[in-house]
């Protein structure tokens, strides 16, 4: 079964464990995607693997809002900031839609940073990601972040690479 239906299955379960319960709370349904992706696990252990990646990869991100959070925050305090922003194409390993599009949603969220357009590079080739960055020291510095955090995280979950 492909990871995908596996996952919706695990959303029914979820809301099955719900009514069942009778109780109506995010707790629950949160109760109710544990045991789903346990049961899920006998049927494709490579679910639970990959799957199991989600809460701390949630996690990961609300860390990184809340970093970016404070650093936005005591940098726009400052009597007159030094303005470092640019713009840095972000060459793309993830490849499908919902891959690319939880990216660049991601990168969104976090204060200090926004995802502009996907286009192409026009020397390689290759897909690429505009981020507008607040506070650039280097653009090597910005697409190392990301790539080795955010894309590397997506592409363990959705396609099981490390």
């Amino acid at each position: 079964m492909s990871m995908r239906l596996l996952f919706v299955i695990n959303v029914l379960l979820a809301f099955l464990w719900v009514i069942l319960m009778q109780a109506f709370s995010l707790g629950d349904l949160i109760v109710g995607f544990i045991i789903g992706m346990l049961i899920l696990a006998l049927v494709e252990p490579q679910y639970s693997t990959r799957g199991g990646r989600i809460p701390f990869f949630l996690l990961y991100i609300l860390w990184e809002v809340l970093i970016s959070s404070l650093v936005v925050a005591g940098y726009i305090l400052r009597p007159n900031p030094a303005l470092r922003q640019g713009i840095v194409a972000v060459p793309l390993d993830v490849t499908t839609p919902l891959e690319i599009a939880t990216l660049a949603s991601i990168i969104t969220l976090t204060p200090g940073t926004l995802t502009m357009d996907i286009g192409l590079d026009k020397v390689t080739g290759e897909r690429v990601l505009f981020v507008h960055a607040l506070m650039l020291e280097t653009p090597e510095e910005l697409v190392a972040k990301i790539k080795g955090g955010f894309e590397r995280q997506i592409l363990q979950i959705t396609q099981g690479t490390v």
